[in-house]
């Protein structure tokens, strides 16, 4: 699930949502390990692919994995047209490795394939999938409660001087309605 917005209202973070379409507290959210985690983890080392699949070409199929090192291979996509194939961009592991990021392939989004092996089953796992954590602010949030407050009473004040305003224009029109006396 993806969390469009946040914010602090009454000492709880919440964050919106499209799969739900609505609020929903995120202190009681996991965050699960994906391709953007590994992807901020390892943002110095990924470098855009300019390739052209010789491996993936050969064999026609490759394994898709959720990111590299994760140990758990998705699925055996067979029969490729390289054709329609795309890596947007690479990443080399520690064992020298190629790895490319596809973000659609087939109705899949957002997956890894090992360019240089692509149907090794047995790549160890070298980034495994750390547990689930609870979601924590890395932003700096006002609380909206007290924004709301605040804004009540600003809007209260506002109100109270544009009412002001207009009893006194009218007012005013009224008074020179009944005093004015035209000359001549």
């Amino acid at each position: 699930m993806n969390i469009k917005f946040s914010c602090l209202y009454n000492g709880f973070y919440w964050g919106f949502t499209n799969a739900h379409s609505g609020w929903v507290k995120l202190n009681e959210m996991l965050v699960l390990y994906d391709y953007i985690a590994f992807e901020e983890e390892h943002f110095d080392e990924i470098y855009r692919y300019n390739g052209d699949y010789d491996e993936v070409k050969k064999t026609r199929s490759a394994i898709a994995w959720s990111w590299p090192g994760s140990g758990a291979p998705l699925w055996t996509a067979e029969d490729l047209n390289t054709d329609s194939f795309r890596v947007t961009y690479a990443y080399t592991d520690g064992d020298g490795r190629e790895w490319g990021f596809v973000s659609y392939f087939y109705g899949n989004r957002n997956i890894w394939f090992c360019l240089s092996d692509p149907l090794n089953r047995d790549i160890p796992v070298f980034n495994p999938t750390p547990e689930p954590s609870v979601w924590e602010s890395e932003t700096l949030h006002i609380d909206i409660r007290q924004f709301i407050d605040e804004q009540d009473g600003e809007l209260s004040m506002l109100v109270f001087i544009i009412v002001l305003v207009a009893a006194l224009v009218v007012g005013t029109a009224i008074l020179i309605r009944v005093f004015w006396k035209p000359t001549g």
